[in-house]
């Protein structure tokens, strides 16, 4: 395939509905516990625990069965599938388990939210940083100039010095970042497609 078709994109808070998916299992799990800074990206720092305490609850919900049952975040099913229609392929690249089992049921639940537009899966462990994966994925491919989607400005800064194009998808935790920002599914095909970067802030 050509690498200007390619587009290498982020799951959790990009394609799925990660948040979401996290609050309800902590009211289920560990009802005790008060969301108390939602703008945070760490779990410590949403629930005013310790840093270790939040990543062990990141990680027990990403080894659960609810991994499997993410919603799609903000149509991202329809403009993955018309980008899809258009020829792009995808590269999904995920920092969510090392367990076999967890990663199956990623790949289920986006196979069966967005079908056969995937053309690989990296799945790296819970935060784990996507520096040397996406180094990777650069050198597998020939040709330039494809996109990175990701909602981490660090994530989508090692991207950019690879020589991807970055759009960062908006969430509160990301506002102090300054490059190119989205926040709904249209703007990225409206981007790519028609070269509209009026929707961009």
């Amino acid at each position: 395939m050509r690498k200007e078709n390619l587009i290498l994109v982020d799951v959790d808070g990009v394609l799925l509905d990660w948040e979401w998916g996290f609050y309800d299992f902590i009211k289920f799990r560990y009802p005790s516990l008060e969301l108390v800074n939602p703008d945070a990206y760490k779990g410590g720092e949403k629930f005013d625990i310790t840093v270790k305490e939040g990543r062990s609850l990141s990680q027990e919900f990403n080894n659960s069965a609810r991994i499997g049952y993410l919603n799609p975040l903000r149509e991202s099913v329809k403009y993955v599938r018309k980008l899809y229609e258009r020829g792009y392929m995808f590269h999904a690249v995920t920092s969510q388990s090392l367990d076999p089992y967890a990663q199956k049921l990623r790949i289920s639940n986006l196979e069966n939210l967005f079908g056969k537009v995937f053309i690989d899966y990296t799945i790296l462990d819970t935060g784990a940083d996507k520096g040397d994966a996406l180094k990777d994925i650069t050198t597998k491919y020939p040709g330039e100039n494809f996109y990175w989607i990701e909602d981490k400005g660090e994530n989508l800064d090692v991207g950019e010095e690879l020589g991807l194009t970055p759009i960062l998808m908006s969430h509160s935790h990301n506002t102090e970042y300054a490059g190119n920002r989205v926040y709904y599914w249209e703007e990225i095909h409206n981007s790519i497609i028609y070269g509209d970067t009026t929707l961009i802030n």
